[in-house]
């Protein structure tokens, strides 16, 4: 799952939109603390934002990366670009998932 979404950074970093609803959402599933929520507040700007959020996924593994993934996917018209929606689909990421647990 983390390689899923590191060969998707590049497209995600620039285009996720919406980033405190993402935020909270993962603060609320538990992947993101009060600290991590505090830093990425801090952040100057949105890309900076987005950058440190798929990068601290990323690193926390597959949970964390498939918890983004679901959040991504519920709520993808409010925080993607209509451009990239479409490439998010759901076909890659759960293909990616069904590899890791076989």
């Amino acid at each position: 799952m983390p390689a899923y979404l590191s060969n998707t950074r590049r497209d995600l970093v620039t285009r996720m939109k919406n980033l405190p609803l993402i935020i909270e959402n993962l603060y609320q599933k538990k992947v993101f603390n009060d600290y991590e929520v505090d830093a990425l507040k801090a952040e100057k700007t949105e890309f900076d934002k987005a950058r440190c959020i798929l990068d601290w996924v990323i690193n926390k593994g597959d949970e964390a990366s498939y918890e983004l993934l679901k959040i991504l996917d519920h709520i993808r018209r409010r925080t993607l670009d209509p451009g990239n929606a479409a490439s998010l689909g759901r076909e890659g990421w759960q293909r990616d998932r069904l590899h890791v647990l076989l």
